[in-house]
């Protein structure tokens, strides 16, 4: 399944870092329905929401009961617990920003992800792929409310 498949696909998203604040930022602009895991605790997930074009966070809690994709930009070495997460919040797809991945990281993570029953997108540009999905543009995605 292509990046933008995914994406087109997905209605919600937890994201697990990112390089800039731009990443979630897209995301809920897009539409998606995004909650950030905000450090190691299990009661740091915050939710983030566009109001008015302006985006705002919530106070942290637990880990969503559904999100379609998970978002991380973490190195490889903690991909199990980016799958731990997924398979908690009932992920199909996985999604990781590796900085410049070697094809032989690339295809350990498929195998380990593929063999969690998961899609994997190894790609670096989910923000710039969000922009261009216009808002509400995925057929049952919610506008900016």
């Amino acid at each position: 399944m292509s990046a933008d498949s995914v994406l087109r696909a997905a209605k919600s998203v937890v994201v697990i870092d990112w390089p800039s604040r731009d990443v979630p930022e897209s995301l809920v602009r897009a539409g998606y329905a995004v909650v950030v895991k905000g450090g190691p605790g299990p009661d740091t997930y915050a939710r983030w929401d566009a109001k008015g074009g302006v985006v705002a966070t919530h106070p942290p809690g637990g880990p969503p009961a559904h999100a379609d994709l998970v978002y991380a930009y973490r190195p490889l070495a903690e991909l199990s617990a980016v799958l731990a997460i997924a398979q908690i919040v009932g992920a199909g797809s996985v999604w990781l920003h590796l900085d410049q991945p070697s094809v032989a990281e690339i295809r350990t993570a498929q195998e380990v992800v593929e063999a969690a029953g998961l899609t994997l997108v190894v790609d670096s540009e989910i923000a710039a792929r969000a922009d261009a999905l216009s808002p509400g543009a995925a057929e049952g995605r919610a506008p900016d409310a």
